[in-house]
């Protein structure tokens, strides 16, 4: 997942609760816009219009009176002639002011933010005093929400094609600063958030300690993986060896039980531990003896405070938006489809019967029954040609640490592809650090600058499910380079919506094996294969994204739920849509709760869509550029910027969002196999 997309370092996005807000009347509004369209003309009544309004969105009593704003508006708009000689200034002075503070802000959290940077004592110091500033007690947030008029999606979504660069950059100077929200949110709420996500990002399973069904303990000694990515990234791993399905299985029953709240508290924080999750007992191992433990406690609701405590902080902020907003729709604000008509087509997408004749050929492949953890089906991807040990020994010998894989970047994009200079530019732009688990990355905080891309590290260096974690992020950050250096300004520097991006890391993460250097199959094989694995991805990704929105759908319609409410609602919702897509294809298995895995999910992201719609991007852009075209073809889209998602897709491969080239695709690749 992307960390961030633009980085607008602004301290003031939030104000505290002593600001009281000032509406002005309609009447003074209406008559400075008049008084501003006679001084000005007509030609600038349409930005006059929507400057003023803006302007008296955030004004307040501490700004001044109904004068004080007249006499601003009156004083500070800009001419027709002032706007066009002083864009770009302004452009690249907020780009400046963005920038700058960003690369301190990242500097200081590096000790904080990447377990291969020793904290020092002094860098506690340096994060507490990361500079800031007040647009707002400034004045340059009324400047700038006076003269630069920002569109609303279906008014932007109807002009798109006729604006030219200034007019999406104007657009962008608009929407710098977030608009002024007169109430903070609950900072025990906050600090709640921030506590949750830490917990999340530390929550690992010693896997050989914990016991199959027949009280044998079947993982490799030092088993060490993640909740979120680790087992999930394991079990793909196991379809390449002996006895994968036995901990595979195992591995499934571990989730179901977290899914429940029924892991042992203890078992998470205390290595002498062992656990049965089918018997649910846990014990002490002590002088090499298992001593059965009584009365301990279990997690029970907490996997769902996370979720519960982003819903009310969300609806604290609901209530300054007014209107009927919500953080369903302001997240879905600049997406391809809205919810609604996102959950529609995901609804027809696992619906349709392409879906069991894969899972029919998974069945034909496995020899035996699917089980829900085959949502996870990993071959139709190249890298399943190999043992997992053998792809942990070429990235452990290749990067024993960050640093050996950051040198490798250019030689790996090379492989995949770029020709040699265009490697070497993009993989001397990308920094590689490690993280406690999971990855993210980040693109330049300046125009020229670096990326980041992260992934978890061991004691024996990077094993293969931590490669292809940074394959995913190398995607985002390859995207992020030439987002900001190919932009003819750093505003626009971006792409349009979080599926986009998503979509370029998925080509990457597919392509993974190119950058081991290994090619196991054709050309044509490789088409085929590519169109399977990303439709049994939105399978999958279509499943946990129509969870997502129900929960928060849900979470709603009962804001006064608890957390072991919610629980309750999140198991429902979950079966529910398992059973209706999924149960037939899974051997008509019920009641699975695999659709809620995700740490997305739970700490209330509601992002799990823009992976769903990535598979999309990805097999449209894939299919678009061959393999000696990709650095081309990727540099080309990511010059469009921040405009709108159809509007990008046109400019950068000129087809449209959809997923039936895919549909049409697979039913091809299906019947390649059945042949």
């Amino acid at each position: 997942m992307i960390k961030r997309i633009i980085t607008v370092f602004c301290a003031a996005v939030i104000l505290s609760g002593n600001i009281t807000s000032q509406p002005l009347s309609d009447s003074l509004v209406t008559a400075v816009r008049k008084e501003l369209t006679a001084k000005q003309g007509a030609a600038s009544s349409e930005r006059i219009n929507k400057g003023v309004s803006q302007l008296a969105a955030i004004w307040n009593t501490d700004d001044g009176a109904g004068e004080n704003f007249r006499q601003f508006c009156l004083d500070n708009f800009l001419t027709e002639a002032e706007l066009a000689e002083s864009l770009p200034e302004i452009a690249g002075n907020l780009a400046l002011l963005g920038s700058s503070g960003s690369v301190v802000r990242s500097k200081f959290n590096e000790p904080f933010d990447f377990v291969d940077v020793p904290e020092l004592k002094a860098d506690r110091f340096f994060r507490d005093a990361t500079p800031s500033y007040d647009a707002y007690s400034t004045k340059l947030a009324h400047f700038l929400k006076l003269n630069f008029p920002v569109y609303p999606v279906a008014e932007k979504d109807q002009m798109a094609a006729e604006w030219t660069r200034d007019q999406w950059l104007m657009n962008g100077i608009g929407d710098f600063f977030a608009d002024r929200r007169p109430v903070s949110p609950d900072s025990l709420m906050q600090s709640e958030m921030s506590k949750y996500r830490r917990y999340m990002e530390n929550y690992f399973f010693r896997m050989d300690h914990i016991k199959d069904q027949s009280g044998k303990y079947i993982f490799p000694e030092g088993t060490l993986l993640h909740s979120h990515r680790g087992i999930r990234d394991n079990t793909k791993e196991e379809y390449t060896r002996k006895d994968g399905f036995k901990r595979q299985k195992l591995s499934g029953d571990i989730l179901e039980a977290v899914f429940n709240g029924e892991v042992p508290e203890q078992f998470l924080t205390d290595t002498n531990t062992r656990w049965d999750p089918y018997k649910k007992e846990l014990f002490l191992f002590k002088n090499g003896r298992e001593e059965r433990m009584d009365g301990f406690a279990t997690e029970s609701d907490y996997r769902y405070k996370g979720l519960k405590t982003k819903f009310l902080l969300q609806q604290e902020i609901d209530k300054v938006y007014g209107n009927g907003s919500t953080f369903i729709t302001r997240n879905f604000g600049n997406a391809n489809l809205g919810a609604g008509e996102t959950k529609k087509m995901i609804e027809e997408i696992l619906g349709n019967p392409v879906n069991d004749q894969i899972g029919a050929i998974i069945r034909k492949r496995l020899k035996r029954d699917l089980q829900p953890f085959d949502v996870w089906y990993s071959g139709f991807q190249e890298q399943t040609v190999y043992q997992g040990k053998f792809l942990d020994s070429i990235t452990r010998s290749r990067y024993p640490d960050p640093k050996a894989l950051q040198d490798d970047l250019p030689e790996i994009l090379e492989r995949m592809g770029f020709p040699a200079e265009e490697a070497s530019y993009v993989g001397t732009r990308i920094n590689v650090h490690a993280v406690v688990s999971g990855g993210y990355s980040s693109q330049p905080d300046v125009a020229g600058g670096k990326a980041l891309v992260t992934t978890m590290f061991d004691k024996t260096g990077l094993d293969y499910k931590g490669y292809r974690v940074i394959m995913h992020e190398l995607g985002h950050a390859v995207c992020g380079v030439y987002c900001t250096t190919d932009s003819e300004n750093f505003l626009l520097a971006g792409v349009p919506t979080g599926g986009i991006t998503e979509g370029m890391a998925e080509i990457f993460a597919y392509k993974n094996i190119e950058g081991l250097d290994l090619f196991p199959f054709t050309v044509e094989e490789k088409k085929h294969l590519l169109a399977l694995a990303t439709m049994w991805y939105m399978y999958e990704m279509g499943g946990n994204s129509l969870t997502d929105i129900m929960t928060w759908e849900w979470m709603y319609e009962h804001p006064d739920a608890s957390v072991a409410e919610l629980k309750i609602a999140v198991l429902d919702i979950s079966a529910g849509i398992w059973n209706k897509y999924f149960s037939k294809t899974f051997g008509n298995k019920k009641d699975s709760h695999i659709l809620s895995v995700y740490n997305h999910f739970t700490s209330g992201d509601l992002y799990l869509y823009n992976y769903y719609n990535g598979a999309i991007y990805s097999y449209l852009l894939a299919g678009s550029f061959n393999r000696d075209d990709l650095a081309g073809g990727l540099k080309k889209a990511c010059r469009e910027g921040i405009t709108m998602p159809d509007l990008w897709l046109k400019k950068a491969i000129g087809k449209d969002f959809s997923p039936v080239p895919l549909f049409e695709d697979a039913s091809k690749a299906i019947q390649f196999f059945k042949n």
